[in-house]
């Protein structure tokens, strides 16, 4: 019997698509016999998800590894009496695999003596299938069970429904993890397809399987089989081949209606006035609070039907409304957090029936509206996706309109900020759709407020894509629509757009974060209590920021003493206070020069973390930097590790890339190769250039060059082509003075004469001066500069790259202005002889060649 014949006659379809699923249980089967106690592994699955064919491929691996699998399931009107069913369960297996110590039980402690029995000759998994159909009175066995068990090696797979069931509080104290199993992944799909029909898949039949069936095995057999026996799949002569004959339009009609027929089967007991209003309620998603299905319906009676019908079940899914206050995000009014529902929420029973219902209907736009308008509690995008695809009624007021729309945009800056980021611009689409219908239905004053209001978080949504046409454009309309500010709200939000007008154009040019600070302390001379708003604090990032990244060492001390004193002040609201640090004090890490002030920065991290996680992209980044740049590589190459796939999430391009060169350097620091380097940084940059990421490049070939530096390669231009594919034109002139600097090449090294500063990964504002002194014919040359940079305390990578420049080069800066060099000055002799093994004052640096 061949595969395709399996099928039709049993119905079996190759098992794809589960390695994850597989590997979890398994790990977590072995991960018990280390804990010495028992454990809870809790799976979940919608009907027809393959719950049970997983169960029989994972128990069969089990086995084979010398484990012993205790397998008991309940069923709809059973008596379900666990002391029963497990006694079953151990009496087939004694049969079965001839498994000594297994005696009959009464009672639930009667079972315990044998699964203890059984644990301590083998790895034992206990399985109990079907937990949500246990029924109240089956609960104390349970428990007992559990309990007396809970000191032996044993693993228990409880599995169930996604819904609410009771025996839920009985499993928390065991609980080590939870697995759903989600419909098969188009890539799942197509394997399956070839080892059913022996045959590559169209590129296209995947995704359309996948979009009919979302992957759903109970739908994927309706359709095949219907494929198969609708002609849409035959078989070539004699072969085992079976090839696709039909086109795509038809493939997809022949598909979406064998799933119709699965679903209709389940709606095939409700009135025509219940499946509408079932079909109603699927506008507010899968999973929903009762509140606002009363609403939408009109009544409890319509939606107790519904349950009752067995459609729709109390939700075992822990869920959060869609959108709660965001702190730092920029909004005016500070009532803006959905609330959460007050009842369990409820959910339908196969995401293949809410799909299948949703798509029958056409949003409501006036039930929609009013739904969001009356704060009601939500815990899905449905409604808003298709809120922006309908005509917005006249009838719908211009306060439930502008309710409305400033709810949406709290949606989407919330999930903005989480690695489902792409959703938020989705739903900003929704926020857009609704602003188009604004402005003729509320008084112009409030229009203006709510323009404002859209263009600053625009700016914020659209912060990946900085310094694109549409984010300039708005950015021009934003500071033009509050030209004439004369309210609070307009002050914060001119603030806010001259933060973000300095932020991008102080990267074109320093002097215009200047301009933008200007304009925004005329603001605060007008408008003082700004001071204490999160606009505030994002400007004094923003000039941070931009000092640090041209190493203005005077503006930068005057940052932190404006941010030492900010944080002294006994009136700073504590939102504010946790935001500064937050925001800025990473940025005074990396400025130090002495041991003492060494030792503040570290004191400093406490003080950050006590207010944001290391893990956060922003401040973990600064960290591992920072840990790198004094000596802790191993710490900074496990930080930026993890770092790298949470940026990469949540879309911080920058972030990801910086983290990737960082692992690189660290890596190097420890002991690993040049090739392991150049490696880590081109997936870095593949990474963000699929992204359409600006600057990837540059920041991966700054840490490359840096990496070859502390190696003490020479001619690393050289290696930059053979190892980096990075040839001389492409490197920057900052990147270019470096080089010449350390290869003694004068005129390479001379750009810095035309440049305002270095790149800060190598060289700090102070040291540049230096440099250009040294460099530039026609200034006097003074040897104090040279003599305070080979003094200099090593504290740090960089001190060590100032070092070597200056014992080197210093040489040969003599030749170029003709001056005899003191015998006093002349220490570089003694940085040659020791090159080979840096002192250091607390750190130490091995230098490697």
């Amino acid at each position: 019997m061949n595969v395709v014949e399996q099928f039709l006659g049993q119905g079996v379809l190759p098992f794809v698509g589960r390695e994850g699923e597989i590997e979890r249980i398994l790990d977590f089967w072995r991960g018990t016999v280390d804990s010495q106690r028992l454990r809870l592994l809790l799976l979940t699955a919608e009907a027809g998800a393959g719950k049970s064919r997983l169960l029989e491929e994972s128990v069969a691996m089990i086995e084979n590894d010398g484990g012993v699998v205790i397998h008991a399931k309940l069923y709809p009107e059973g008596t379900n009496d666990l002391t029963s069913l497990l006694t079953q369960a151990l009496q087939r297996k004694k049969k079965d695999q001839r498994v000594p110590g297994i005696r009959a039980a009464e009672e639930v402690k009667g079972i315990v003596p044998s699964l203890q029995r059984l644990s301590r000759l083998r790895p034992l998994l206990l399985v109990i299938e079907d937990l949500h159909l246990m029924p109240e009175e089956a609960l104390p066995d349970l428990t007992t069970l559990l309990s007396q068990l809970a000191d032996e090696t044993i693993s228990v797979l409880g599995c169930a429904r996604p819904v609410q069931m009771q025996a839920r509080s009985r499993l928390e104290s065991f609980l080590v993890d939870t697995l759903e199993m989600k419909g098969l992944s188009p890539n799942a799909i197509a394997k399956l397809w070839k080892e059913l029909f022996a045959d590559e898949p169209k590129n296209w039949v995947p995704s359309a399987l996948h979009k009919a069936t979302f992957g759903n095995p109970l739908a994927l057999r309706s359709a095949i089989r219907a494929l198969i026996h609708g002609r849409g799949v035959e078989q070539r002569s004699a072969s085992q081949i079976w090839k696709l004959n039909i086109s795509q339009q038809e493939f997809e009609g022949l598909v979406h209606q064998s799933v119709s027929l699965v679903v209709e089967g389940l709606v095939a007991q409700l009135t025509p006035e219940l499946r509408q209003k079932a079909a109603r309620l699927a506008m507010l998603g899968e999973v929903f609070a009762r509140e606002s299905a009363e609403y939408l319906l009109g009544s409890t009676e319509a939606l107790d039907q519904l349950q009752a019908t067995g459609l729709l079940l109390l939700s075992g899914y822990p869920a959060s409304s869609l959108a709660g206050y965001i702190p730092d995000a920029p909004r005016f009014n500070s009532d803006g957090s959905y609330p959460g529902s007050r009842s369990p929420l409820i959910a339908f029973t196969h995401s293949l029936l809410h799909n299948y219902l949703v798509a029958e209907v056409e949003g409501d736009a006036v039930a929609l509206c009013e739904l969001l308008s009356r704060n009601l509690p939500l815990y899905s995008l449905v409604p808003l996706r298709l809120l922006r695809s309908v005509q917005i009624a006249e009838e719908i007021s211009g306060d439930v309109l502008s309710n409305s729309f400033q709810r949406v945009i709290i949606v989407a800056q919330r999930f903005d900020r989480t690695s489902n980021w792409k959703e938020g611009h989705n739903v900003w689409e929704t926020a857009r759709h609704l602003l188009s219908f604004l402005k003729e239905r509320i008084p112009p004053e409030e229009y203006h407020y709510i323009n404002v209001v859209f263009l600053t978080v625009q700016l914020s949504i659209w912060r990946r894509e900085r310094g694109s046409k549409r984010w300039l454009d708005t950015l021009e309309k934003g500071i033009e629509a509050t030209e004439n500010y004369s309210r609070e709200w307009e002050a914060y939000a001119r603030i806010l757009l001259w933060a973000y007008w300095g932020e991008y154009y102080g990267r074109v040019d320093y002097q215009n974060t200047f301009t933008a600070e200007k304009n925004a302390r005329e603001v605060l001379e007008r408008f003082p209590d700004q001071k204490y708003r999160p606009s505030w604090v994002y400007h004094l990032e923003m000039l941070t920021l931009i000092a640090l990244q041209v190493d203005d060492e005077e503006r930068i001390a005057d940052m932190q003493q404006e941010f030492d004193t900010f944080l002294a002040d006994p009136t700073l609201p504590p939102e504010i206070r946790s935001s500064l640090i937050q925001r800025l004090a990473k940025f005074f890490l990396m400025y130090f020069s002495t041991q003492e002030e060494l030792a503040e920065r570290v004191a400093s991290l406490e003080l950050i973390e006590e207010e944001v996680d290391e893990l956060s992209p922003f401040f973990g980044t600064s960290k591992s930097y920072f840990l790198l740049s004094i000596g802790r590589f191993a710490e900074a190459e496990e930080l930026a590790r993890r770092l790298i796939t949470i940026s990469y999430d949540l879309g911080e391009w920058g972030t990801t890339l910086t983290a990737a060169s960082v692992r690189a350097m660290a890596a190097v620091a420890t002991g690993a190769s040049i090739e392991f380097a150049a490696k880590e940084l081109k997936e870095g940059i593949e990474l963000v250039e699929q992204n359409k990421s600006v600057g990837g490049m540059t920041i991966a070939a700054n840490a490359f060059l840096h990496i070859l530096l502390f190696l003490g390669i020479e001619r690393p231009e050289q290696a930059l082509r053979q190892l980096f594919d990075l040839s001389i034109d492409q490197l920057t002139n900052q990147q270019l003075a470096l080089i010449g600097i350390w290869n003694h090449d004068l005129e390479s090294a001379s750009i810095l004469l035309k440049e305002d500063h270095i790149n800060q990964l190598y060289l700090k504002g102070e040291r540049v001066k230096v440099w250009k002194d040294l460099l530039d014919p026609e200034t006097p040359l003074s040897f104090e500069g040279l003599d305070r940079l080979m003094k200099r305390e090593i504290l740090e990578l960089r001190d060590i790259l100032s070092v070597q420049g200056a014992s080197t080069f210093g040489w040969q800066c003599k030749f170029l202005k003709r001056i005899e060099v003191p015998s006093s000055q002349r220490r570089w002799m003694y940085w040659s002889e020791v090159w080979s093994g840096w002192p250091a004052s607390s750190l130490i640096y091995t230098r490697r060649r």
